[in-house]
């Protein structure tokens, strides 16, 4: 594995770091991460495996800046983990319409250089340890395996709720997670999400969770 390395970074449209032409014909795993308005921190977007990574970022990067978002998409744009993206695309135009849609909503990109090799797995280990938010394995949707409810992490989570009635912010399932099994955010993030797409907990709203 190859340590991460930034091949472009830009912020409110200005250019901050180009290492782009160093990425032309290498292979490998990159991700997107950026920033929305209104907020400082990074979260990721985006990941994918290229047999040429620097060809990608610049054709990413010309969907980014010179395609105008379109409001007449008629397909639900849903990523890899079943959550809708609130926005619509037509049919062989997916990423036309993702990437001028991510223009509207956040004002800073960063891409990275994740892996040295274009390997499917460790893009799908990325994208799931980072719950990349616009990620899908090059296609829509495709229901993952529900996850053992005897696993360590599904039972800790179904212990908060064992009396019934009970409700658990984000937040506080995100600290008891790292705190009582040592995970990371994007680890605790997941493990969440599995839980919620697998019918084990209820988002009532707001970020608040009941069994």
């Amino acid at each position: 594995m190859k340590k991460e390395s930034i091949i472009y970074e830009e912020r409110n449209g200005c250019e901050i770091y180009n290492a782009i032409t160093e990425y032309i014909q290498k292979e490998g795993v990159w991700a997107l991460f950026g920033v929305e308005h209104g907020s400082k921190e990074y979260q990721c977007l985006n990941v994918g495996k290229e047999k040429n990574v620097g060809s990608e970022i610049i054709t990413d990067l010309g969907r980014l800046h010179y395609i105008p978002f379109r409001n007449n998409g008629d397909i639900q744009y849903t990523n890899q983990f079943n959550k809708k993206c609130n926005f619509k695309y037509k049919k062989g135009q997916a990423q036309e319409y993702l990437y001028p849609f991510l223009a509207t909503k956040y004002c800073a990109f960063k891409f990275i250089y994740v892996h040295d090799k274009s390997d499917g797995d460790v893009e799908k280990r990325y994208a799931a340890e980072h719950d990349a938010k616009f990620w899908r394995n090059g296609s829509p949707y495709d229901v993952p395996k529900k996850p053992k409810s005897d696993r360590e992490d599904i039972q800790l989570i179904g212990e908060c709720f064992r009396n019934g009635g009970k409700t658990y912010t984000h937040q506080e399932l995100l600290r008891k997670l790292k705190a009582e099994l040592g995970y990371n955010e994007s680890k605790a993030k997941r493990t969440i999400t599995e839980c919620e797409l697998h019918g084990y907990i209820t988002n009532v709203g707001n970020g608040v969770y009941t069994k």
